[in-house]
């Protein structure tokens, strides 16, 4: 979807999300989330970064998990986003940038959070190549991607045009990015992934 999409969405995002459908799956998908994050075995990061952050539903999740970063970085493409992000979040370092183009220093962060965006992103292997640039060695990333389900096939009335994925090519992208799976869930729109990156 267009940065032009995104930024008219993010007006109306949180009236999206409130209606009791959208708000019980959103809850289901979270509830997942602080299973993965619950299984991290740190407490405590130096660096966090939440790539294509929407409204900062990610950084509440991170949160709610009882984790702490002593820096947390937030971007997304849409500006619209990231000034809801500023307003609710002002600890939180948020700009504009692209999730295939980041404008981060290699090895920066320990933690990374790509929630709901992978979907959007036509290269996958691109994408988690530019994630496995700015995370360390043996730092962990935590990605969803969406599967060919009803649910995700109505999300294209919302004028999101999706790359559906399977398990087992995702599994395959992540061997290749030189990422182990720590843990998966399975949700009602996506599955959602640990990752682990290897050291080289």
């Amino acid at each position: 979807m267009s940065r032009t999409l995104w930024n008219v969405q993010a007006r109306f995002y949180a009236i999206l999300r409130a209606n009791p459908i959208s708000a019980c799956i959103l809850r289901k998908e979270n509830e997942a989330l602080l299973q993965l994050l619950h299984s991290i075995p740190h407490r405590t990061f130096r660096a966090v970064l939440d790539v294509g952050t929407g409204t900062g539903n990610a950084i509440t999740v991170f949160q709610q998990a009882g984790l702490a970063s002593q820096h947390f970085y937030a971007i997304d493409s849409a500006e619209e986003m990231v000034s809801a992000v500023r307003q609710q979040f002002p600890t939180v370092q948020s700009l504009c940038a692209q999730a295939e183009h980041l404008p981060f220093c290699n090895h920066t962060f320990d933690l990374i959070l790509c929630i709901g965006v992978s979907e959007y992103i036509s290269s996958l292997p691109q994408l988690l190549q530019e994630l496995s640039r700015v995370l360390v060695p043996d730092g962990f990333l935590v990605i969803t991607a969406a599967t060919s389900t009803a649910l995700n096939w109505l999300r294209y009335a919302l004028l999101h045009p999706l790359f559906l994925r399977n398990e087992p090519a995702l599994r395959i992208a992540f061997e290749q990015a030189d990422f182990t799976v720590v843990q998966m869930r399975n949700t009602l729109l996506q599955v959602q992934f640990l990752l682990r990156k290897e050291r080289s």
